[in-house]
C-alpha cells in the first residue's frame, strides 16, 4: 500500500532537559533496508554524527510464482513459496484462490485441494505447487496466495494473462 521512498525525514526533534531525545515512525510497506542518518547539535556549537542500517521484513511472506501467460488449452503449474524468516519453526495453512471477474474458477481449472498445509524451519522457504487446466476462452485471471499460522498471515495477488491458442 505504501512504498514511499524516504522512510521519515524530521529536521528538528526536541530533546530533554539531560539532551536526549525520542522518536518513533512507521516503516513503509516495503521489505528492504534503510540508511539512518543522525546528526546532533549543541547549543555551543558541538555536533556529532551517527550513520546506521535498518531492515524491515516480515517474518512470514508468501509470493506466488507462475509463468507470465498461459495459453488458451494449456496445463501448467502455479507456486507458492512460503518464506520463514523467524527465528523459530512456522506451522499454518496455505490458500490458493483464481478469479475471473471477481468470481472464483478453482473447479473451472481442476485445481484441486486449494489449501495445503505447511511446516518450515527458522529462515528457511518451502515451495507448493498446483496444477491448472486452463479452459479455452482469452481472459486475465487473479492469482492470490495467502499463507496463515495462529499469529501472522500474508498474501499475494497478481494477474495471470490468458492468451489466444493461435498466433
Amino acid at each position: 500500500k505504501e512504498f514511499a521512498d524516504t522512510a521519515f525525514f524530521r529536521p528538528h526533534i526536541s530533546t530533554a532537559k539531560d539532551g536526549t531525545g525520542v522518536f518513533s515512525f512507521t516503516a513503509p510497506e516495503q521489505l528492504t533496508s534503510w540508511r539512518i542518518k543522525l546528526f546532533a547539535f549543541t547549543n555551543d556549537v558541538k555536533e556529532g554524527a551517527l550513520v546506521e542500517e535498518a531492515v524491515t521484513k516480515k517474518d512470514l511472506m508468501v509470493r506466488a510464482d507462475m509463468p507470465r501467460f498461459f495459453r488458451e488449452n494449456d496445463k501448467g503449474t502455479v507456486t507458492a513459496i512460503v518464506h520463514n524468516e523467524s527465528d523459530k519453526r512456522l506451522e499454518g495453512e496455505l490458500f490458493i484462490e483464481i478469479t475471473e471477474d471477481g468470481k472464483t474458477i478453482n473447479q473451472q481449472l481442476k485445481l484441486e485441494d486449494n489449501q495445503k498445509r505447511f511446516d518450515i524451519e527458522p529462515h528457511s522457504l518451502a515451495s507448493f505447487d498446483w496444477m491448472i487446466d486452463v479452459p479455452h476462452g482469452i481472459s486475465t485471471y487473479r492469482v492470490r496466495v495467502v499463507a496463515v499460522t495462529d499469529k501472522l498471515s500474508d498474501a499475494e495477488e497478481r494477474e495471470l494473462p490468458i492468451l489466444p491458442s493461435r498466433q
